[in-house]
C-alpha cells in the first residue's frame, strides 16, 4: 500500500522519535512505501526551531532523526502533480482546509491512502466519500492485521 504521511505525522516523529508513530513508519516499511509531498519539508524547515525545542533533543541528534526519517520516505514534488489530482483534491478539502489539497492530491496521484492526525480533514474526506484516509487508530489496526 502506498501511504502518504501529513506533515503533522512527521511533525510527531520529529518531536518524539521514539514514539510510537515513527515506530509504526519503521515497522510497516517492510510491507508499504511511505511518501510526503515536498510542501511538508518547507513546513518542517519553516518550524524547524520550534521542533527542535519542543523534542527536547540537541540540534546535531535531531539533524540525525530528521535524515533518518526522510531516509524512510520518498518525496513527491507538487510541480509534477497532474493538474487533475490537484482539482479532485481542492473540491474535497477546499471546505475543510485548502492548506492539505497537496497531501489527497498526492494520495490520488499515488492511487494511496493519506495519514493524518488532523481530525478534521480525517472526518469531513469521509463524510465526503474519500476513504484513502487513515488515522494513527487505523494505523495501528492495518499493523496489527499484518
Amino acid at each position: 500500500m502506498n501511504i502518504v504521511i501529513d506533515t503533522n505525522i512527521l511533525m510527531s516523529c520529529l518531536i518524539k522519535p521514539d514514539g510510537v508513530v515513527f515506530n509504526f513508519i519503521c515497522l510497516l516499511r517492510r510491507n508499504h512505501t511511505f511518501y510526503i509531498n515536498d510542501y511538508s519539508l518547507s513546513e518542517i524547515n519553516n518550524h524547524e526551531k520550534k521542533l527542535l525545542k519542543a523534542s527536547h533533543l540537541t540540534f546535531d541528534d535531531f539533524q540525525i532523526n530528521k535524515a533518518f526519517l526522510l531516509k524512510q520516505v520518498t518525496i513527491i514534488s507538487t510541480e509534477f502533480m497532474p493538474d487533475a489530482n490537484l482539482k479532485e483534491a481542492y473540491l474535497l478539502t477546499a471546505d475543510i482546509d485548502k492548506y492539505d489539497v497537496v497531501f489527497v492530491a498526492t494520495a490520488i496521484f499515488l492511487n494511496g491512502y493519506l495519514w493524518t492526525g488532523d481530525k478534521p480533514l480525517y472526518a469531513g474526506l469521509k463524510a465526503k466519500g474519500f476513504y484513502n484516509i487513515l488515522n494513527s487508530t487505523d494505523i495501528k489496526r492495518l499493523l496489527e492485521d499484518e
